[in-house]
């Protein structure tokens, strides 16, 4: 039982996001946060938060080297479907 503890935890270790990764996570997000709210956006802005592993927790190394981290952040705006399509809503970001 023991050995499969410790495969286990080997492969744990070998998915699991460094801290530097984590690290560079939480800077990415603070720095799209802050520059959304300092964009005229902002006006359009009702809520923001995150969304998927990162959020949960469950993130995982890159499978190839060259691969991206990413943070996935729902914006929620004051833009009107009605007069707004989404390729003009995602010009405005």
């Amino acid at each position: 039982m023991m050995e499969c503890t410790t495969k286990f935890n080997d492969f744990i270790s070998a998915i699991s996001l460094t801290d530097s990764m984590e690290n560079e996570l939480r800077t990415a997000y603070k720095e799209l946060k802050y520059k959304l709210n300092s964009h005229a956006i902002s006006k359009e802005i009702i809520a923001m938060f995150l969304q998927g592993s990162y959020a949960r927790h469950t993130g995982v190394k890159p499978i190839n080297k060259d691969d991206k981290l990413d943070v996935d952040l729902v914006v929620v705006t004051r833009f009107d479907y009605n007069k707004m399509t989404p390729l003009q809503a995602l010009k405005a970001f």
